[in-house]
């Protein structure tokens, strides 16, 4: 019963950290959560369920990074908004440096 708790408050933990911070890494680990739950509300033991927690979150992580840029570059393709890369000369001021 502890595991199963432990789980699912490690999972909301991850959750609200996402939440809070909205940068994907802790979306992998509330989806690694999220399986080791299932495992131990399924009774198993808990080498399976941290190796679990571990396939989960590394499949999370490779399937959500690479959507998560796909994203990013649709929507920059269609606003047309690309960041523009300017060379800046080292130790100059203003319009010295290349700021424009």
């Amino acid at each position: 019963m502890t595991g199963i708790c432990g789980w699912f408050l490690a999972f909301l933990f991850f959750l609200g950290a996402e939440c809070t911070c909205r940068c994907l890494v802790s979306l992998w680990f509330a989806f690694g959560a999220a399986a080791a739950f299932v495992l131990a509300a399924l009774g198993r033991q808990i080498e399976e369920q941290l190796l679990m927690f571990v396939l989960a979150s590394l499949a999370a992580f490779l399937l959500i990074r690479p959507l998560a840029f796909l994203g990013n570059f649709l929507k920059n393709l269609k606003t047309g908004d690309f960041p523009a890369k300017t060379k800046k000369k080292v130790g100059g001021h203003g319009a010295e440096a290349g700021y424009k």
